[in-house]
């Protein structure tokens, strides 16, 4: 409902940085659509509701015995996990580098498929990352963790865009 009262050209220019502040947080809360790969809402995320990052090891996700929190940088109450792995865990981690050729994985020489697929991921998430809505995700995560402006996190979002 609320979505409809901001025309394309209007999110567009929001999503660029280039509407009014009041317009930008409109269209950063009321217009964002979480997908499934969003696993942190913005808008509530806090003490209440952390943030929990994980370990990759051999292709899953996993967690430590324990663990150390980030501060939230507007009220410094813990709003993010993350696992302080200790040396008599890394056992896992050293099997998986063992399991990995001396030449890698990614070879460009031994498998030049990976650099195809890998060139097509990257376009699909600059793709992905021209969408308002997406771009208004990512600016409010920056905005969250950062004492930046909507233009600056909406500028470090495209230079981002860019790259991939």
């Amino acid at each position: 409902m609320l979505h409809s009262l901001l025309s394309g050209s209007l999110l567009q220019q929001a999503a660029r940085g280039r509407a009014s502040p009041a317009i930008c947080g409109f269209a950063s809360s009321a217009v964002r659509r979480l997908t499934s790969w969003a696993t942190v809402d913005p808008d509530n995320w806090n003490a209440a509701h952390p943030a929990h990052a994980q370990n990759l090891v051999a292709g899953h996700w996993a967690g430590a015995s324990q663990s150390k929190t980030i501060p939230d940088p507007m009220n410094g109450e813990a709003f993010v996990s993350y696992p302080d792995t200790q040396v008599n865990e890394i056992d896992c981690f050293v099997a998986s580098l063992n399991t990995c050729p001396k030449s890698g994985l990614h070879n460009p020489f031994k498998h030049p498929e990976r650099y195809v697929m890998y060139g097509a991921v990257c376009a699909k998430v600059a793709e992905e990352m021209r969408k308002p809505d997406v771009a208004a995700f990512f600016a409010s995560l920056i905005q969250r963790t950062s004492p930046k402006s909507w233009a600056q996190a909406m500028g470090e979002l495209v230079v981002t865009r860019r790259f991939f």
